[in-house]
């Protein structure tokens, strides 16, 4: 796992979205709010909204209906995460 400060390695332009989301851990784990800070198309930037820790890999979703996909977590700092979606087998 990196951490936030080792430099943008994003191929990608990232979009500022700024939107309410939640990241959903499966099983009979809680949900936790958070909040998508920005996006690529390789993943995002993802804050947690209770100061909770957002697990290694969960659902994210921008609503209760629409999942942006499956992600696992590739850098931390404070309440914020970096986040790859993960390629569907």
């Amino acid at each position: 796992m990196h951490s936030a400060d080792e430099g943008d390695r994003r191929v990608g332009k990232r979009s500022k979205v700024n939107v309410p989301a939640w990241a959903d851990p499966g099983g009979v784990l809680p949900v936790i709010d958070c909040r998508i800070i920005d996006i690529t198309k390789d993943g995002a930037r993802v804050s947690a909204a209770s100061g909770r820790e957002l697990p290694d890999m969960f659902q994210l979703r921008a609503d209760s209906t629409r999942v942006i996909g499956a992600v696992e977590v590739i850098w931390r700092q404070a309440n914020q995460v970096g986040v790859r979606f993960r390629q569907k087998a």
